[in-house]
């Protein structure tokens, strides 16, 4: 490299080179708000609605994490146990690579939990709440009613199947829409008529819901989660289970003989949103960490342009969050301290050692960014805070390293040394 300066073909090459591939890497770059890394922090959330905490602890939390630490790369297990809920969280060892098998064999181990006590819901598997979501939309309810929710959802749900099958996207969750079920209104008189309290129907019609797992079956190498068929998946098998026999007439009694079955929400909801303070549902997106975030907002943005003229008029489209808009902010403001410190430096040495000193040293600042960039783009690396904010501060470093060895230079040719020796 000391006698570089002797083939300035070979000089100019490598700059075009290098303006090249900087400008090419920050086109084509990934762009991220958050520095992607593997997550090795899963969280396992149980509700048991109306258990106490000492309650969710014994029958809830303990079986759970015993079963959870069968998988031999869990590290820690933590588990928080209030009213009416457990949650666990489960970091992985710090060796673990193959994040995906682990935190799918964890899942496959919470599956195996059949000792669950009555009353308490399925455990949710979450693995996904490491990295923030890039774009949040509401579907705002602008009505003079209440808000319907049944509207609500299903526009939820259609936004949520299209912004999930948009090239890039990771994953799409939706917020504040509150739980549905199916309301069973049993008639007082019938139940009497056939010699049943409100009670013992209920629990005939609970006992026909096999949702639960009834047990496990284990073989050599095998491990499988047995279920019973027969869980109400809609209105017409729930009106369809028997509750008895009519006395009068010796026939049997099903559950739509003598009840109004029909889908609602829950009351009081689990979850609600407010937008603006009005009634709303969100649906939140993340893009995969090798997209560029600008693009994939464009298609995000024509998605949204597309759908909500569908919408009715008491139902509105608004974007509440953009994460576009602060990586090209934090961008722009890389661009920018380049071109200044270039400025600063230029105008500074312009008059203490002259235009050539000044140029080669002003020149050093945008080479090096684009030189960077070039480098990690070829190393798998995309742009996002801790790189844009690691190349600022490395432009102070620059500034001085430039300053001292033009000003060195300059001196020693000065004194009359060689210019390959200076």
């Amino acid at each position: 490299m000391i006698g570089l300066y002797r083939y300035p073909r070979l000089i100019i090459l490598l700059l075009l080179l290098i303006l090249v591939a900087g400008s090419a890497a920050i086109s084509t770059m990934p762009r991220l708000e958050d520095p992607h890394m593997k997550n090795r922090v899963v969280f396992v959330i149980t509700p048991y609605p109306g258990a106490d905490a000492a309650r969710v602890e014994a029958l809830v939390s303990e079986p759970i994490e015993r079963k959870l630490r069968e998988v031999a790369e869990v590290k820690e297990i933590n588990a928080i146990s209030r009213l009416g809920l457990s949650f666990i969280t489960i970091e992985m060892k710090d060796e673990v690579e193959n994040v995906a098998e682990v935190a799918s064999r964890l899942r496959d181990k919470l599956g195996e939990v059949t000792v669950l006590p009555e009353g308490a819901g399925p455990p949710k598997f979450d693995d996904k709440r490491l990295y923030a979501f890039t774009s949040i939309m509401a579907l705002g309810w602008f009505g003079d009613e209440a808000p319907n929710y049944a509207i609500l959802g299903r526009y939820a749900k259609e936004l949520r199947t299209r912004l999930a099958n948009v090239d890039g996207t990771d994953f799409v969750r939706i917020f504040g829409l509150p739980d549905e079920e199916i309301e069973v209104i049993f008639d007082a008189d019938r139940l009497a008529m056939m010699g049943l309290d409100l009670t013992q129907a209920a629990a005939r019609l609970k006992a026909a819901d096999t949702r639960n797992a009834v047990g496990l079956l284990e073989g050599r190498g095998h491990r499988f989660v047995l279920n019973v068929e027969g869980q109400f998946t809609d209105l017409d098998r729930i009106r369809a289970v028997p509750v008895g026999i009519d006395p009068a007439s010796g026939r049997q009694v099903t559950v739509g003989d003598i009840a109004e079955v029909h889908r609602t929400h829950h009351d009081p909801p689990a979850s609600l949103a407010l937008v603006d303070g009005r009634p709303a549902v969100v649906i939140a997106a993340r893009m995969l960490t090798d997209q560029r975030i600008d693009e994939w907002m464009q298609r995000i943005e024509a998605l949204r342009a597309e759908f909500a003229p569908r919408l009715p008029h008491m139902v509105h489209l608004d974007v509440i969050f953009d994460q576009a808009r602060y990586t090209s902010r934090r961008l722009s403001n890389l661009m920018e301290n380049l071109v200044y410190s270039a400025l600063i430096v230029f105008s500074v040495l312009l008059v203490t050692l002259g235009w050539r000193a000044s140029l080669i040293a002003g020149s050093i600042l945008p080479l090096a960014a684009l030189a960077s960039l070039a480098l990690l783009d070829a190393m798998g690396f995309a742009i996002e805070q801790m790189v844009i904010t690691g190349m600022i501060i490395a432009l102070g470093i620059m500034v001085d390293n430039a300053i001292v060895v033009t000003d060195e230079v300059q001196a020693r040719l000065l004194k009359g040394e060689r210019r390959s020796v200076a």
